[in-house]
């Protein structure tokens, strides 16, 4: 029996084999609107990108920015990026209301920090970053498709140690600081999520996690193909602007599996109508993965309670804990009801 592969271009052309355009990433401007990348038609246009780069000289060992509006060009980037041998660094241009020139402004810190290469991003953006103070080459994403040749790509010269990206993280604890993260850390993070949360082929992920975030763009979208799972997303915008979007869609498209912040659970015990309720069926949902925050029981017990018409089964609510410098680290088994232990912090401290 043969290894699974562990370079994310091999594992994501084996997951392009085995399910073509079947299966992949559905992505939700709006409820009534979305796009689909299948994962052959991704495969291709990731060589496209990896062949341009290489094209300008960046490859094996640089650092490729993502800054990119929400939307599949954030998939077809970032894995182009990989396939090219060199290491993408997502960065946030969405969702804060900030006027362009501090959204350039960022971008152009974390591009510095990083030792970027190039930064790659859309026709919306490219003229604000181009009017900014910066000397790192901006590509952008339309244009990289247009210029490369898939059929010309070439695997990199690259080993499971080498660097497939680079997070900024721990900005709410302190000034952010940059976590590398292998192949082989990718490898291992998609075969931990198939084990502890059925990230596997048979499942359908709904979400709506930022994809410059580590856990959104991990979870969401690098181990569903590896894995070859079904994703369906939507903007961090939509959720905020209508929390119950999320649990519609994952109705709609009888996911399986899900991964969210507390406060969202709370959100959408707060504002579901009760003709909402009955129109939701969550009896196909495994995992309902909180984490990223605290866990509080009287969210999960809340959010139980008030979906349980739905068909949802109350142990499928997972506490995890992961860290951007390990990933997953720890969930709750599935299928097995969460317990609640109560300590005293002092004595725990102690070591009783």
């Amino acid at each position: 029996m043969s290894l699974p592969p562990v370079l994310a271009h091999d594992c994501l052309q084996a997951t392009a084999a085995a399910h073509g355009d079947d299966r992949g990433i559905l992505f939700h401007s709006s409820l009534d609107t979305s796009e689909f990348r299948g994962y052959g038609d991704l495969d291709r246009r990731s060589r496209a990108v990896a062949q341009a780069l290489t094209g300008q000289g960046i490859g094996v060992g640089d650092r490729v920015v993502i800054a990119l509006s929400p939307g599949l060009g954030w998939v077809d980037a970032l894995f182009g990026a990989l396939y090219a041998g060199a290491a993408f660094v997502p960065t946030a241009v969405a969702g804060y209301g900030l006027p362009p020139a501090m959204v350039a402004e960022r971008v152009v810190a974390i591009s510095r920090a990083a030792g970027a290469a190039v930064i790659v991003t859309d026709e919306t953006l490219a003229p604000v970053l181009a009017s900014a103070d910066i000397d790192i080459p901006i590509a952008v994403l339309s244009e990289l498709l247009e210029a490369g040749d898939a059929d010309a790509w070439m695997p990199p010269a690259i080993d499971a140690d080498a660097i497939a990206w680079l997070f900024f993280t721990s900005g709410s604890t302190g000034d952010p600081k940059g976590v590398m993260g292998t192949h082989r850390a990718l490898r291992a993070t998609a075969d931990a999520a198939a084990e502890l949360i059925a990230a596997d082929e048979t499942s359908t992920l709904v979400g709506w996690l930022p994809l410059h975030h580590a856990m959104g763009l991990m979870m969401q979208v690098l181990v569903p193909a590896v894995n070859g799972g079904k994703v369906v997303l939507t903007t961090t915008e939509q959720f905020q602007r209508r929390p119950m979007s999320w649990l519609q869609l994952m109705s709609t498209h009888g996911a399986t599996l899900t991964l969210a912040g507390n406060f969202a659970f709370d959100l959408c015990v707060k504002f579901a109508t009760d003709a909402q309720v009955a129109d939701l069926d969550l009896s196909t949902v495994r995992c309902f993965v909180s984490g990223s925050e605290p866990v509080r029981p009287t969210t999960v017990a809340a959010f139980a309670e008030r979906f349980a018409s739905t068909g949802l089964d109350p142990t499928t609510v997972a506490p995890a804990f992961g860290m951007t410098e390990a990933m997953f680290i720890t969930s709750k088994p599935l299928g097995v009801p969460y317990t609640v232990s109560h300590v005293d912090a002092d004595r725990l401290a102690t070591g009783e």
